[in-house]
């Protein structure tokens, strides 16, 4: 953790955005990572995937499907680094959800870091463990490298707190079931009524209108600005 410490406090220096510039060649060297997947981390910008595959796929979506595609994925990062920034409460949460609340596939990977590393916890004396497990993930060669780099450095920033955490579980989910529900949607366009799953979209249906209402009974004073 020594070394996530010292970057946050070098960029905590950086007066200027020229500063902060030219401080990530030196971040990039302290977490032996390339100086774009470090630009990339401290913008806010998720990772570019480096396979020709996807890059195709990215050119066969809509506009539209871009830019919901890209809002869940940023969902799914913020709820990420949430978790990390509470990991008591998010063992629990992480333990409940599956790699396919994660449309994204570096989150997904980022995901399962998470919830290996924290199943690790049974009391304080295991977060040090547990977070130089990320750490290690952060220095490896995949897509997702930069996202585990945030994780870790804004954990130990403590950046979010726990009812930001919550609100982003409840979006989390809210945005698995509409994906299921246009899905299921989508089947029964193509095979007609079949009662077994319109019984099943009204049950999904069901469970979305219940996690929209606890989003909207959420404190506005503790959620996300």
């Amino acid at each position: 953790m020594r070394v996530f410490e010292e970057v946050a406090q070098i960029m905590g220096r950086a007066s200027s955005l020229k500063e902060r510039e030219e401080e990530i060649p030196l971040v990039a060297d302290r977490l032996r990572l390339s100086p774009e997947s470090v630009a990339l981390l401290l913008r806010g910008k998720p990772a570019q995937s480096r396979s020709r595959e996807r890059g195709s796929s990215d050119r066969a979506q809509s506009p539209m499907t871009k830019l919901l595609l890209s809002s869940e994925a940023a969902v799914e990062r913020d709820f990420l680094v949430a978790a990390a920034c509470n990991p008591g409460r998010a063992g629990q949460l992480l333990a409940a959800l599956s790699p396919e609340h994660f449309a994204d596939p570096s989150n997904r990977e980022v995901f399962i870091g998470l919830r290996d590393a924290f199943a690790l916890i049974t009391g304080p004396e295991d977060s040090e463990a547990a977070f130089a497990q990320l750490g290690a993930r952060a220095r490896g060669d995949s897509d997702a490298g930069p996202l585990f780099v945030r994780v870790v450095m804004e954990a130990d920033q403590g950046r979010y707190s726990l009812a930001v955490l919550e609100e982003l579980h409840l979006r989390l989910q809210e945005q698995q079931l509409s994906r299921q529900i246009n899905a299921l949607r989508a089947t029964l366009d193509r095979e007609g009524d079949v009662a077994e799953e319109q019984r099943r979209l009204l049950h999904l249906e069901r469970l979305r209108q219940r996690v929209r209402a606890s989003l909207t009974n959420l404190d506005p004073e503790e959620g996300r600005a």
